[in-house]
C-alpha cells in the first residue's frame, strides 16, 4: 500500500509504485510510502545497493524499517548528486564538474 488504493486507479498506482523506488524521485515521502520503500529494500539487495543503504548507514542492512527509509528519501531528496548518473561528453568522459560533485559521500549528510 502506497497511501492510495490500487482499485482506484490501476495504472496510476503501478506507475507510482514503480517511480516511488527510484533514490530520490520521491523526496519526502508519507508513512505509508516509506514503509512501501523499506519493505521493498529489505526484499531486494540490489535495490539496497542502488539506493546506497551500506554506504550512507555505514554497514549491510537486510531489514529496513519505515524511518531509516525516510532517511534515505530525505538524504537524496536533499542531495541528489550523490548516487544519479549525470550527462556525459560525447566520448563517454564524464566533465570535470561531474567528476568533481561525485566525490561527495553520503556520509556528509549524517
Amino acid at each position: 500500500m502506497i497511501g492510495f488504493s490500487k482499485a482506484d486507479d490501476m495504472e496510476l498506482h503501478d506507475m507510482y509504485s514503480r517511480k516511488l523506488l527510484i533514490p530520490g524521485w520521491g523526496g519526502e515521502v508519507t508513512d505509508a510510502e516509506a514503509q512501501y520503500i523499506g519493505e521493498q529494500l529489505s526484499k531486494s539487495a540490489k535495490l539496497r545497493q542502488a539506493w546506497g543503504v551500506r554506504q550512507f548507514f555505514g554497514k549491510r542492512w537486510k531489514r529496513i524499517g519505515p524511518d531509516m527509509a525516510k532517511r534515505l528519501c530525505q538524504a537524496w531528496a536533499t542531495n541528489p548528486v550523490l548516487g544519479v548518473k549525470g550527462l556525459s561528453t560525447a566520448s563517454g568522459e564524464k566533465t570535470k564538474e561531474q567528476r568533481d560533485t561525485r566525490q561527495l559521500t553520503m556520509s556528509c549528510l549524517l
